[in-house]
């Protein structure tokens, strides 16, 4: 629904070559943006689909590449295009340093409008099974 979106939107905010939305461990990826969806509530009408998404990013790099200010720097570079959808808050959280890698963070709002359509088929035939009293 609104994760390819939202994966290609960060892709080009924080210029990286890839989102997930796998689970955070020890020894991650780096140069890779962990998303972590905390709620997304969705509501059908009319054939569209909106949807208020809150989440957390992760990533992992060299303190050289995303010193503090980095995230924040591109979020103000960004095309707007890219974030107007987007509430970011939180920037730059600084939740964990391995010797020279770092971890970062940020929380953000996502408002996902999209075609909502689903095919429910068509019905051909039916059969009702016999019941004996």
């Amino acid at each position: 629904m609104f994760g390819a979106q939202l994966a290609e939107q960060l892709k080009r905010i924080f210029s990286v070559s890839k989102v997930t939305y796998a689970q955070l461990r020890e020894n991650q990826e780096q140069d890779c943006i962990f998303v972590d969806i905390e709620s997304a509530k969705s509501f059908p009408k009319n054939g569209t689909l909106k949807s208020k998404v809150t989440g957390v990013g992760t990533i992992f790099s060299n303190y050289e590449k995303i010193p503090f200010g980095h995230l924040n720097k591109r979020i103000q570079l960004a095309d707007a295009a890219d974030t107007k959808d987007l509430f970011f808050f939180d920037i730059d959280v600084n939740t964990k340093t391995y010797v020279n890698l770092v971890q970062r963070t940020f929380s953000f709002v996502y408002f996902f409008s999209g075609q909502y359509d689903p095919d429910n088929g068509t019905l051909t035939s039916i059969t009702f099974p016999e019941v004996e009293p």
